[in-house]
């Protein structure tokens, strides 16, 4: 199955190290690719937001299970999420997990989605809710390898 994380916004410098980490971790068990969306800046939040929107729904395939992570989302426990995770992979559709920008998703971003995600009910900033995704994505394909990485 083929992974697609897609995140509005550049990585900040102290967190690309770890997100780089597992990023390679995970390539051992997924195929895995990281798209940036290029912030949208100098307009209102309602333009801003529709916009890097329409940058994102450009992006995505009609055929593929979308995953937007918001505050309002989901909760899986770290099990829940593999279990998740090995059912999409049963449909064997490409999933791609969608992280917006500082204002968030876009109304049309979350119509499309098949899930909304939340990793938190507080507000992070996009580059720390991506490397907590990219720890969640390689803790549950170890969990559904039997692996000792999740106790």
């Amino acid at each position: 199955m083929k992974i697609r994380v897609i995140h509005v916004g550049k990585i900040s410098p102290l967190l690309k190290e770890a997100i780089e980490l597992y990023e390679k971790r995970l390539s051992n068990y997924e195929t895995l690719e990281t798209i940036e969306v290029r912030q949208v800046k100098k307009l209102p939040q309602d333009k801003t937001v529709k916009k890097e929107g329409a940058n994102i729904l450009a992006i995505l395939d009609d055929e593929e299970t979308v995953v937007a992570l918001t505050e309002e989302g989901r909760r899986f426990s770290s099990i829940g999420f593999a279990k998740w995770l090995a059912d999409a992979r049963i449909v064997g559709q490409q999933v791609s997990f969608v992280i917006g920008g500082a204002f968030g998703l876009s109304n049309d971003v979350k119509l499309r989605s098949d899930l909304a995600l939340s990793i938190s009910s507080m507000t992070t900033q996009h580059d720390i809710a991506l490397l907590v995704l990219m720890e969640q994505l390689y803790r549950a394909s170890t969990i559904l390898r039997g692996e000792e990485y999740h106790k």
